[in-house]
């Protein structure tokens, strides 16, 4: 069965996770060589506690159809953007490990004027849910999306280089968000 979704944290949620950023305890005596420096992380913990604005972000989330559906007991979260061109044929992007659907949002307008496009949290991640069991991959999800979607999904894993070479577009084509080129 498939539903419409609606992405939406609690207010408890975002205070729990203030709260633990607050409670952080810092490393002493630790040098910023080796891994992600002490500097960046302490910054990084001040953006989300000061100033990372989940509402916006969270509005602007659900701007695009989100649907949950299950395979194999689990309820699996996407995203499900029909194109305008009625011979468009379904595209399922798949993010990495770790990742997010959210990674793949930025070049969505411009996938969807050529194809119907299906971004998918992988069991586990997002608002997917999290398998109890081994098993759980890529390939199902897939074979998931092939049953729910049509036999012409195509399955692509975008990366950063991706990206970047999106990012080389003209303006009126590329989409807000792209890493400079």
């Amino acid at each position: 069965m498939i539903e419409a979704f609606r992405v939406q944290v609690s207010s408890e949620t975002i205070i729990d996770l203030r709260d633990r950023l607050r409670a952080t305890r810092w490393p002493g005596g630790v040098s910023d060589s080796g891994g992600v420096p002490l500097s960046e992380m302490r910054d990084i913990a001040r953006y989300w506690l000061e100033e990372f604005d989940w509402p916006a972000r969270e509005h602007d989330i659900n701007r695009l159809p989100h649907f949950r559906a299950e395979l194999d007991g689990l309820r699996l979260h996407y995203i499900h953007i029909k194109s305008g061109r009625p011979d468009a044929r379904p595209l399922l992007l798949l993010h990495g490990w770790p990742g997010s659907f959210v990674e793949m949002l930025s070049i969505v307008p411009i996938l969807t004027e050529s194809f119907h496009v299906v971004v998918p949290s992988l069991p586990g991640y997002g608002f997917s849910d999290a398998p109890s069991s081994a098993g759980m991959s890529n390939e199902r999800t897939r074979r998931h999306s092939h049953r729910e979607h049509g036999s012409s999904v195509r399955t692509t894993s975008f990366t950063g280089q991706t990206c970047r070479r999106a990012g080389t577009l003209p303006r009126s084509r590329r989409p807000s968000g792209l890493p400079p080129t």
